[in-house]
């Protein structure tokens, strides 16, 4: 499988479910009392086809979650970081709105620690005083952070027993989603009612 909606015929595949990677954030942050959250994404410009599908896939189970539990979530910051914006001015104008978002899901972890974080505290806004951060991948950068990073894990290792068990004995298109775990750490705060 290459591209969410599109396959390759008769192919087995193990992944992560992206989109539920996207829900989980949401239903994350509604439970830590957040209602307007964000997804901060990245250029699709300097993604390759691979990368972009798992952020659109993201992007859907975002959106459903927050139909869903009646959250507010402003699409357009994601498409204006798609479209190749630059991170520190669609952050400047998100926190200079009259209702910034408290919560935001920031695709890769990386960019939340190199990108994200150092524009907001450029803004004086502290994590998770002022605003919570979710990442994607967990990598191990998230949990060295001067503030650990929630974030969500793809479960490789499972996806990994998984595909080997497709390729050695899996029917011929056989497909198999892996639930994504989130990894809570120091970076959400519950906000106040």
């Amino acid at each position: 499988r290459y591209h969410w909606d599109s396959e390759i015929p008769g192919a087995k595949f193990a992944l992560a479910d992206y989109e539920m990677a996207g829900e989980s954030a949401v239903e994350h942050f509604f439970s830590h009392r957040h209602r307007n959250i964000a997804f901060i994404t990245t250029c699709e410009k300097e993604e390759p086809k691979l990368w972009k599908s798992i952020q659109l896939q993201m992007l859907n189970g975002f959106r459903r979650a927050c139909r869903r539990r009646r959250m507010f979530f402003d699409e357009g910051t994601s498409w204006r970081l798609i479209n190749g914006e630059p991170t520190e001015d669609v952050v400047r104008d998100l926190f200079s709105s009259s209702a910034p978002p408290t919560g935001l899901l920031v695709y890769r972890d990386i960019m939340a620690i190199e990108q994200l974080i150092p524009a907001l505290e450029k803004m004086d806004l502290a994590v998770p005083r002022d605003v919570s951060i979710v990442g994607f991948y967990n990598t191990p950068h998230s949990a060295g952070y001067k503030v650990p990073l929630s974030s969500i894990s793809i479960c490789e290792e499972e996806i990994a027993r998984e595909a080997y068990r497709l390729l050695v004995g899996g029917k011929p298109g056989e497909k198999v989603l892996i639930k994504p775990k989130l990894v809570e750490r120091e970076s959400v705060a519950r906000r106040r009612a």
